[in-house]
């Protein structure tokens, strides 16, 4: 969709019968190509569930576009307005205004008749009479006073970290927590993988073996309480193995990175080290582990230099036991009489 052409928006919300739930549904028209989505809200009424419906529209779009949107939610309509959005839903008017920044935006009062919007309209409504169920955050409450009832109050930190973390992905995601249906989860699993182990802007990321090995525990039997509800379907198998994937590679390559360190920072060793000056050869360098033995380990980078072979580095055997061809680590390390040794090692998966 090129600058100056324009995309049409029609977006609708229905509340289902017992106005527990809201769907909504978009149309997207650039010439003659169309495009429909929809979905969803928990607790939601038809003026939050247009709003979020057109920011569902506006990220579909890949290029600046002149968008014309046309709703019957006078709410949305006079809050984009305004120069300053609604005191409420302060959070989607902020994803509205953010979705919009690359496009010049126009608004209209859809027209019933209109047999675009008319369609809308009609998807909208059949999804919303099949709406029946709780939330992701009912579930989650539910889910951490079952865990709290079983558990000695120190221990629950990590629920906790993870709580928190969800619900700021789903205020991104969806507003509140209690709008996303509880299916809604696995949309939210990806992006909740991500900010635990990369962190964001507002929470650190998780860094420590014993941390990432709770968190991928707390995930695990959210995902086991969410299934044994019903609320994972066919789809949610592959997205779940690759995100309890990467945190697999995370923890292993943590539990290799800490022992190896362990062993760099040994007395004996370091004495070594510094008996023979060794100056690291390469400083922390983004590596991957391309060979391992009982006794040592070699790592290989693709820099911009070209490859880049760092050892073999010999190991104890427990601590070479722990590596495994193709985990990234990072690593500062010198030569000492034709001889690599290990001077750093951090996780790399992070």
């Amino acid at each position: 969709m090129t600058g100056g052409h324009v995309v049409r928006i029609y977006a609708d919300g229905v509340v289902n019968h017992d106005h527990s739930a809201c769907a909504w549904a978009v149309s997207l028209a650039y010439g003659e190509h169309r495009r429909a989505e929809s979905g969803s809200l928990i607790g939601a009424g038809p003026d939050r569930t247009q709003l979020f419906a057109v920011v569902a529209a506006l990220k579909c779009l890949t290029r600046p576009s002149v968008v014309r949107i046309a709703v019957n939610s006078g709410y949305v309509i006079r809050g984009a307005a305004q120069e300053q959005p609604p005191d409420t839903d302060q959070a989607l008017w902020q994803q509205l205004h953010r979705a919009a920044h690359p496009h010049r935006l126009t608004w209209t009062a859809a027209d019933p008749a209109d047999p675009e919007f008319a369609e809308v309209t009609t998807r909208a409504g059949e999804l919303a009479h099949s709406l029946v169920g709780p939330s992701v955050g009912s579930e989650w409450r539910d889910f951490l006073a079952d865990r709290a009832s079983r558990l000695p109050t120190h221990t629950l930190t990590t629920y906790e970290t993870v709580g928190s973390t969800l619900h700021r992905v789903g205020l991104r995601e969806f507003g509140e927590l209690d709008f996303c249906p509880a299916a809604g989860i696995i949309e939210l699993l990806p992006k909740l993988g991500e900010v635990l182990l990369d962190g964001d802007s507002d929470g650190e990321p998780t860094h420590d073996l014993t941390t990432l090995q709770d968190t991928r525990t707390v995930l695990t039997e959210l995902l086991a309480w969410f299934d044994e509800r019903g609320h994972l379907d066919t789809e949610a198998p592959p997205v779940i193995e690759e995100v309890m994937t990467r945190f697999g590679r995370c923890v292993d390559a943590q539990r290799f990175a800490d022992a190896a360190q362990e062993q760099i920072d040994s007395s004996e060793y370091m004495e070594f080290l510094l008996y023979n000056e060794a100056e690291p050869a390469v400083i922390d360098l983004d590596v991957e582990v391309c060979d391992c033995d009982p006794t040592s380990v070699t790592f290989l980078s693709d820099w911009r230099e070209g490859l880049v072979t760092v050892g073999p580095v010999e190991l104890p055997p427990a601590v070479a036991a722990l590596a495994a061809e193709g985990m990234r680590v990072v690593v500062s390390a010198g030569v000492i009489d034709g001889e690599w040794c290990l001077v750093r090692v951090a996780n790399g998966e992070l």
